[in-house]
């Protein structure tokens, strides 16, 4: 195959993985606790607040790629659910401090075992060749990305 094909198949990527993220959200939400919904970026937002003991509210803006505006309208509902908690730094009080609350890391380690058992629905449904294939791939796409986004500077 050639580079052009190749960076084609990447266009297509680009272009159906929203759509399988947001069935298989879909999906995850009509057999979830209804009480406790939340969008696709909230629970990105707690999977990265998981990462660490606390954030300075502008860091972890700066890693989802959000304003620290949007994402304090955002994180309302997962502070309001008790999921994430909010206040300010001891040593700067101008500096907002987040971090996932005990009920944030349980509700996180729901949302990915049902995750999870959806996403081994969809590869059951592949061949033991595909499957593996599949999960090769994506290994190589998940390291291209955190290389990527990790090294923030711009290829133009």
């Amino acid at each position: 195959m050639d580079e052009q094909h190749d960076l084609g198949r990447l266009e297509d990527l680009l272009r159906l993985l929203p759509v399988f993220m947001k069935r298989l959200g879909e999906a995850f939400h009509h057999e979830s606790d209804t009480a406790h919904r939340f969008t696709h970026a909230q629970f990105r937002v707690l999977v990265l607040a998981s990462k660490r003991d606390e954030w300075r509210m502008s860091d972890l803006a700066g890693r989802m790629a959000l304003s620290p505006g949007s994402l304090t309208l955002m994180m309302d509902r997962l502070i309001e659910d008790g999921l994430i908690s909010r206040g300010r730094s001891d040593e700067d009080r101008r500096v907002v401090i987040v971090r996932i609350t005990e009920m944030g890391r349980a509700m996180l380690a729901e949302r990915r075992a049902g995750l999870n058992r959806l996403a081994a629905a969809y590869i059951a449904r592949l061949s033991p060749p595909e499957r593996k294939e599949l999960l090769h791939a994506v290994g190589t796409i998940v390291r291209f990305l955190e290389k990527h986004v990790a090294d923030s500077t711009s290829p133009y």
